[in-house]
């Protein structure tokens, strides 16, 4: 079934506020979420929802939150996340990362005790949107088998980063540092078992003797490198719970997830003027094109205009799920 993104975002809204959460941050949350699932994110979107609501409803997050930003260099902050909604309290980060880069140059804000924040790739959107450079990294549950290994390390770990173009289309790098995103294992999971099969564990899982859920880092050795990097950068810096101090926001509800990020902004006009990054953006992504290659983010762009317009396809399993929320919760379906 297609359901129009106004009527998803009202939904999610209604049941994240029915469920305990700030209307303000609500509505922040379902932003993201819907932007999530019209850019074909979506393991990101309105599937998480039923997991939200069930962890607001289990008291897991801080809502609203009151973060204190504690500065601690002239474009250097962090944050103790007070275990709120993940999107909401990243988009804050980030926020406040350009504030720094706007007065300083660069602005970077490290996140301790938040949640799983969705897409990093909307993060770096926030950045490109103020026509700055914005990275984004953030760790999760571990997942990750190092090459060679037999146990899971750390999570599939992504990385962000973003720059803005004058079509409005910026330039997204969103990527898991692992084969497969963590995301993508999870919501794969469920559909089997709604499916009532046992889930495909060919290119996606990896086959015995690696550890159910487990999954190789992207490019062997390379990628696992990434993975420690984002590790280090989101986590191992920030206070935030590393490798298996964290709890897996689908399957863990005894505490909060204790997830960290790095925020970090750039000026690009600090640098050179806007004209000129434009014209030699432009000009790479013209090579780009020439060589028949595509722009980080550029099919993204295309598919959100098509959903922005034609509305997000669900899955039934999605749709039954959707359906019990608004049944227990008395709200009106979205479709």
């Amino acid at each position: 079934m297609t359901v129009s993104t106004r009527a998803l975002r009202s939904f999610i809204v209604d049941a994240l506020v029915t469920a305990g959460a700030d209307w303000q941050e609500a509505e922040t949350q379902a932003d993201i979420m819907v932007w999530s699932d019209a850019m074909g994110r979506d393991t990101q979107g309105v599937w998480r929802l039923p997991m939200m609501v069930e962890r607001l409803q289990n008291g897991l997050h801080t809502t609203p939150v009151s973060l204190e930003f504690e500065e601690v260099g002239p474009s250097l902050c962090r944050v103790d996340g007070q275990a709120g909604l993940g999107y909401v309290v990243a988009t804050q980060a980030m926020d406040k990362a350009i504030d720094l880069a706007a007065s300083q140059g660069i602005g970077c804000v490290a996140v301790a005790n938040s949640s799983h924040l969705g897409a990093a790739g909307y993060y770096v959107f926030q950045a490109a949107e103020r026509q700055m450079v914005g990275l984004c990294f953030s760790n999760s549950i571990p997942r990750v088998v190092p090459p060679g290994g037999t146990g899971k390390v750390w999570g599939t770990n992504p990385l962000a980063i973003g720059c803005p173009r004058q079509n409005g289309r910026h330039v997204l790098i969103d990527m898991a540092t692992a084969a497969t995103a963590g995301s993508t294992m999870t919501k794969a999971e469920q559909a089997a078992q709604h499916s009532g099969g046992k889930g495909n564990r060919g290119s996606t899982l990896q086959p015995d003797p690696f550890p159910p859920g487990g999954t190789n880092p992207m490019a062997g050795g390379k990628g696992f490198a990434l993975g420690f990097a984002v590790e280090l950068l989101s986590a191992l810096i920030t206070g935030a719970g590393i490798t298996h101090e964290l709890r897996s926001m689908h399957n863990d509800m005894s505490g909060p997830a204790g997830n960290g990020h790095l925020m970090m902004a750039i000026h690009i006009e600090r640098l050179m003027s806007l004209d000129c990054f434009y014209a030699r953006l432009e000009g790479v992504i013209g090579e780009i094109h020439q060589a028949g290659g595509r722009v980080p983010g550029e099919l993204r762009w295309q598919t959100y205009g098509a959903l922005t317009e034609q509305g997000i396809e669900l899955e039934p399993w999605l749709l039954d799920q959707l359906s019990t929320i608004a049944e227990e919760h008395s709200l009106p379906l979205p479709w």
